[in-house]
């Protein structure tokens, strides 16, 4: 009996382990639980004593404001004159019969009328521009208050296309008596953004040299001829990605495609530039750079590649400059 008891006892002592590493197990879970929560808890907290700092600024910004209420949208766009209406609302929580009020807008001051409980105010700002809407005051006989507005306002996004164009594919170039050769294939794509008032015209494909042009050629605004031709060096066509849309006045917004594949010859000491140069509804030319070689007098290319991804330019049909991105923010 007794040589039997000894493996027993050894079983049940094993089992007993067994039955304790679970439970320490069960335990260790149990507590990292708990230091979860906690820390979610902790977190909670900091964040209810952050968002109470913030909601007091943000009361007592509130309290010592002058205003109830404030706004602004834009009105009808004047394309031959380049500006657009600018419609200021501001609404006191104390006036009077007497209360005269006025808004600075860029650098000038423009009266306000009152009706309905708000001082309201139509102003013409430019297209092209950004314009700062500063501040307001309030005016009762010798007694002045000033509000803080500082709104800053793009109206050309809201109004004119947005053009990027780019050029995929790929490109090989060998000097050679005094000719630099480029091969250039690939495919153009030009993504335009656009209000619903506003479409595309027409697409220039244009070569420059030195500043003087070469050859223009047009693309077409349907990209069947793109979709129905075109081959990949895989030998794959590409699916059409999104169908080439209609503005209100019937004119396409894109995208749009085109095949390139040509040949390309850059004396030395030359600037080679490829751009496309898309019309708008409107009659305003939007340029934007998708190749540009720079060759120095020794046949090697120099370019440091800022214009690519860059903006389109705007100008008028006279070919005045109306906007110019800003080329070091791109660099």
């Amino acid at each position: 009996m007794k040589k039997n008891l000894s493996p027993i006892l050894t079983g049940v002592a094993c089992l007993l382990v067994v039955i304790c590493l679970f439970q320490i197990s069960n335990l260790n879970q149990r507590i990292n639980t708990l230091e979860n929560n906690l820390a979610s808890q902790v977190s909670q907290v900091r964040n209810e004593v952050t968002g109470i700092s913030s909601n007091i600024n943000a009361s007592l910004e509130e309290q010592a404001s002058l205003l109830a209420d404030s706004s602004w949208e834009y009105g009808d766009a004047d394309y031959d004159a380049r500006t657009v209406e600018l419609v200021c609302s501001v609404s006191p929580k104390e006036y009077s019969s007497e209360t005269a009020a006025s808004i600075l807008v860029g650098d000038t001051e423009h009266p306000m009328t009152l009706s309905n409980g708000a001082f309201t105010a139509h102003v013409s700002i430019p297209l092209f521009e950004e314009t700062r809407v500063a501040k307001v005051m309030f005016r009762e006989g010798d007694v002045s208050r000033t509000e803080l507005l500082d709104w800053y306002l793009s109206p050309r996004y809201d109004y004119l296309l947005n053009v990027y164009a780019d050029l995929s594919g790929s490109a090989t170039g060998s000097p050679k008596d005094g000719v630099y050769h480029y091969q250039r294939s690939g495919v153009i794509n030009i993504d335009v953004a656009s209000k619903e008032t506003t479409g595309v015209k027409s697409i220039t494909l244009v070569e420059v040299m030195d500043g003087k042009e070469l050859g223009r050629t047009n693309i077409p605004l349907d990209n069947t001829a793109f979709f129905e031709n075109y081959q990949g060096e895989n030998g794959a066509r590409p699916e059409p990605a999104r169908p080439v849309t209609q503005a209100v006045n019937s004119d396409p917004v894109g995208p749009f495609y085109y095949e390139l594949e040509r040949d390309y010859e850059i004396p030395y000491g030359s600037t080679w530039m490829l751009y496309i140069e898309l019309e708008d509804s409107h009659g305003l030319v939007y340029r934007s750079i998708i190749d540009r070689q720079e060759i120095s007098a020794s046949g090697e290319p120099t370019d440091d590649a800022y214009w690519f991804g860059l903006e389109a330019s705007i100008y008028d049909a006279d070919g005045n400059v109306l906007y110019e991105p800003d080329e070091d923010l791109y660099r």
